[in-house]
């Protein structure tokens, strides 16, 4: 967001991949841009580590290692990992549904 307007909007879809046995997710944004998402559990309990490799929406590649960290029973924030080699400069702050 900058200076109070959302740039672009996205839907992430979370799903069991019974045949990796891991969560797994889709991620397709406002703009065209899409990933697919293959999770782990973190260091901590309430930490999630997230490996994506998506689209931009002028057709880049770009893979990126997320870390969610729970806030709250229905808070998580998301950021890159210090150690992505894609650097994607922004946070999520996501409230569950």
């Amino acid at each position: 967001m900058i200076a109070d307007r959302v740039d672009m909007t996205g839907v992430e879809i979370i799903g069991w991949d019974p045949i990796e046995k891991r969560i797994r997710s889709w991620l397709f944004n406002s703009e065209g841009g899409f990933g697919e998402l293959f999770w782990r559990g973190g260091d901590a309990p309430d930490v999630w580590v997230k490996s994506a490799k998506a689209t931009s929406t002028d057709g880049e590649k770009i893979s990126a290692l997320h870390v969610m960290k729970k806030l709250d029973d229905d808070t998580y924030t998301s950021k890159p990992s210090p150690y992505c080699a894609t650097v994607i400069l922004y946070q999520i702050l996501m409230k569950l549904a």
